[in-house]
């Protein structure tokens, strides 16, 4: 069985069955839930793509994730390059909540910031 939800009302009834019914992240398979944690930011006007891992209530990566989001960065910034699309990585916004404006503090990519300079970032006003 693979790690327990932190929260009782995380995740879907698909990834609950996942984590009680296949294989664990120590025994090589890692199922990640992309589409509630996992942003693509996408600026088509400039062509920039990146990704935003949310770590909310002070989370962190956890094994299956840190071995997996490395593959998927790299196979997408290949893909962007030959798309014509600049890549601008994958990054880790760690809050103290749920949101910028409710956290006391906030890291993107384990460094301190403040809301104004990742509001910066996500509008790719300014490259991480």
């Amino acid at each position: 069985m693979t790690r327990q939800l932190e929260y009782s009302c995380a995740g879907t009834d698909l990834g609950k069955w996942f984590r009680s019914s296949l294989k664990d992240s120590k025994d090589g398979l890692v199922i990640l839930d992309a589409d509630l944690i996992l942003y693509f930011v996408y600026e088509y006007k400039i062509k920039a793509l990146m990704l935003v891992e949310e770590k909310s209530r002070g989370d962190t990566i956890h094994t299956a994730q840190g071995m997996t989001l490395p593959i998927i960065t790299k196979a997408l910034s290949l893909g962007a390059d030959g798309a014509g699309i600049s890549f601008w990585g994958l990054h880790i916004l760690r809050m103290e909540n749920t949101t910028p404006d409710n956290s006391q503090w906030m890291t993107w990519d384990g460094i301190e910031k403040d809301c104004e300079t990742i509001k910066k970032y996500l509008n790719f006003e300014m490259k991480p």
